[in-house]
């Protein structure tokens, strides 16, 4: 008969191909051990099943120009004399609802105290105006 082979054909195709040779002993990988009732089956029609995935490659093209629209943007800010990083920081914070920005805040003052400690920001105007109070 010549038609399209079944799944069990095909599956036995794909496991005599991916069989492989370990120790002188022909073994199959995990993938080939698998039985045909182990795999799940969809539920879905093949009619959601084309909605769903046209939907999520109109989303990835979105994606991609939204993606090089910001590109440009950053480019923009670049010949205006700003630097990129600096601009993807303010951003950041710019997105930043309070939760977000009152841990960042705890992380970056225990930094702060650490370099302190270990006398990394006495060259600094913050550690030189830390050590004038403690003079005082």
């Amino acid at each position: 008969m010549t038609g399209a082979p079944t799944e069990e054909e095909m599956l036995r195709g794909f496991h005599s191909e991916t069989a492989h040779i370990e120790g002188g002993k022909k073994s199959e990988p995990a993938a080939a051990k698998l039985k045909k009732d182990d795999v799940p089956k969809p539920q879905g029609t093949a009619s959601q099943l084309r909605s769903v995935v046209d939907r999520i490659v109109r989303l990835e093209e979105e994606k991609s120009g939204l993606s090089a629209d910001i590109k440009e943007i950053y480019e923009e800010a670049k010949s205006a004399g700003w630097t990129k990083k600096a601009v993807r920081i303010v951003v950041k914070r710019e997105m930043e609802d309070s939760e977000q920005r009152a841990s960042r805040e705890a992380v970056e003052n225990e930094a702060e105290l650490m370099l302190s400690a270990l006398g990394e920001l006495a060259s600094t105007p913050l550690g030189e105006a830390a050590i004038g109070r403690r003079k005082h």
